[in-house]
């Protein structure tokens, strides 16, 4: 993919200023506009090709997924060595765990599938999170990430990142999450899976699973002829005749309440409402209480007369002395709860029914906004202004900006374009809520050299090209490069970008920050690839000016690609390739 071109111009170069005897005439620039929008077409098809590749990988993966395994020493470590069961609850993609009297401990979920759509740097994560009866979490383990290795890797040497959720309510815990240093949006894209699997689960309670049934329905409604799903509560039932009249409603308060204990346990109460929403019928479906005080409720069924007749609204509002209730002899305990159930799961169906009658609001969660959010708005800020402006104090600033841009641009926030990062989004989605400062960045270094000629971000805001500025009258040695093999060097920063866009289409667990010197910038994190690429490409620089830029870089030739220039206008074989790659991957995507 090259057209013998540089694949990043030199910064010194005041490319705004270029003449183009082309787009010069109007013809010419029709032209120009035409091909550079047939190559942003190419490339969206690129990326589509990549999204619908991405997903069948997950829907393949959901569909071979095995139920939530934990293994036992993980158990212990969440639940006590009393975590003697556990059991998988289908309807809520769970794992129930039990001590050996078969009272609930808690339940572990993973954030997969309902978080396939959270990216962070480069992909999705699974996590497994551990919660007790009450909702508070008591433990968190990273299963796997498609993440860059040296940003994951980071987070699991942390000690920190997973301990600061133990202990908190799931709803609190992910308003205020501190990052792992060097891995930011690593961290970001882990605590909104957790909140997105949370926002997403449907009511429901560990006690009791188990779902209405349509003789349940027909056993309250005896002409009952369909039992169909009720659309504002997930545990109730409508119930209609053969003529299609309603008859009523059934349900269920175990997804309601199943936290008041009467003498051992729980019980969960069937209740049946007739089509005023008047209840007509109070039953015991199922009970952790033993016998035989538990079944003392159902040998005495006027136990239940006091709360009959009423509506949803004034169940919700009894008062247990006001009406009477003292429970059944022998068994005031567990009769006293089960009424309190009645009056708690009431109060909240009648909570749900007016929250799902509203306009529910966006499950998405707010725009993460942090220094160094603003510090990288500054930086760019600063770069437009370094590299579209026509102020004399640019040249006289030139020194002291490169300064800042390798210190705090590069060392500071990191938030460096690279080819994983591309891709990785382009897989996965635009996490633009989790990081807006990169995500702004990348829409410039996109956008800017279509508009003005000006390949803005390789020239005022890559560290490593400033690094390699710096170098270039210092080597004592130059390579004496030869014409054609300067054409065939030239040509590997686009065959790198096939390269990677083929690891990427394929999903190979090939970890693509580990070819480009970027990721060396977070010191935090730097080791392996990144660290030896960035040595080695600071060593190709001092020997050919801006060695690296021109001859290996593939995100310098992906930003560039859509440069508007003098040759724009005509076809390249960068547009063949790009063509052919594009042919070849939506193949590979529908067959």
């Amino acid at each position: 993919m090259t057209d013998g071109r540089s694949a990043c111009d030199l910064p010194v170069i005041d490319v705004s200023a270029e003449a183009s005897p082309s787009t010069s005439r109007p013809l010419g620039r029709v032209r120009t506009v035409a091909m550079l929008s047939v190559r942003w077409l190419m490339l969206i098809g690129l990326v589509g090709a990549l999204q619908a590749a991405a997903q069948q990988r997950r829907e393949r993966r959901e569909a071979d997924a095995a139920p939530v395994r934990v293994p036992a020493a993980m158990r212990t470590a969440w639940f006590g060595t009393e975590a003697v069961e556990m059991t998988f609850d289908a309807a809520q993609g769970r794992a129930l765990i039990w001590d050996g009297a078969r009272n609930l401990l808690g339940s572990v979920v993973e954030t997969l599938p309902a978080a396939k759509t959270v990216t962070g740097y480069r992909g999705v994560n699974n996590l497994q999170v551990a919660i007790d009866p009450e909702d508070t979490i008591v433990g968190i383990r990273l299963l796997w990430s498609e993440d860059t290795a040296d940003h994951v890797e980071a987070i699991r040497r942390s000690k920190h990142f997973f301990d600061q959720f133990v202990g908190q309510r799931v709803a609190a815990a992910l308003d205020d999450v501190d990052v792992v240093s060097g891995a930011t949006l690593t961290s970001l894209a882990m605590s909104e899976s957790i909140a997105v699997r949370w926002g997403e689960r449907v009511p429901a309670s560990a006690r009791f699973p188990d779902a209405l049934t349509e003789a349940e329905c027909r056993a309250v409604f005896p002409e009952a002829a369909e039992c169909l799903p009720h659309p504002l509560l997930a545990s109730a039932r409508r119930v209609q005749g053969a003529d299609g009249t309603s008859l009523g409603m059934v349900l269920r308060t175990g997804p309601l309440n199943d936290r008041i204990n009467g003498y051992q346990g729980p019980s969960e109460l069937r209740l049946g409402f007739d089509p005023q929403g008047r209840l007509q019928q109070v039953r015991v479906r199922e009970t952790f209480d033993n016998q035989p005080y538990a079944s003392y409720v159902a040998d005495e069924p006027w136990y239940w007369d006091p709360f009959l007749g009423k509506t949803m609204g004034e169940l919700a509002e009894a008062d247990l002395q006001a009406l009477g209730i003292e429970g059944v002899s022998g068994a005031t305990m567990s009769t006293v709860a089960a009424a309190e159930t009645l009056i708690a799961a009431a109060g909240e169906a009648q909570r749900l029914q007016q929250e799902a009658a509203q306009p529910s609001p966006s499950p998405r969660r707010p725009l993460h906004w942090s220094w160094k959010e603003t510090t990288t708005l500054a930086f760019l800020a600063g770069a437009l202004w370094m590299g579209l402006g026509r102020s004399p104090q640019r040249r006289r600033l030139r020194r002291l900006w490169q300064v800042a841009l390798v210190a705090g641009f590069g060392l500071v926030t990191g938030n460096l374009v690279s080819i994983a990062l591309l891709l990785g989004w382009g897989s996965g989605g635009l996490p633009w809520r989790l990081a807006p400062g990169l995500a702004a960045v990348v829409a410039v270094a996109l956008a800017i050299p279509t508009l003005t000629k000006a390949p803005l971000y390789c020239a005022q805001l890559c560290p490593h090209g400033v690094l390699q500025q710096w170098l270039i009258r210092r080597g004592r040695f130059r390579l004496r490069i030869s014409p054609r093999w300067n054409r065939v060097l030239l040509a590997v920063p686009g065959a790198l970008c096939v390269a990677a866009y083929l690891v990427a289409l394929t999903g190979m667990p090939v970890d693509l920050a580990t070819w480009e010197p970027f990721d060396a910038y977070l010191v935090w994190t730097a080791v392996g690839g990144s660290a030896i690429v960035a040595i080695l490409s600071l060593g190709l620089a001092a020997l050919s000016p801006m060695g690296y830029c021109r001859f290996a870089c593939p995100t310098g030739r992906v930003l560039t690609y859509t440069r508007r220039h003098a040759r724009s206008g005509r076809r390249e074989w960068s547009d063949v390739v790009v063509l052919m790659l594009l042919g070849g991957a939506w193949r590979f995507v529908l067959w």
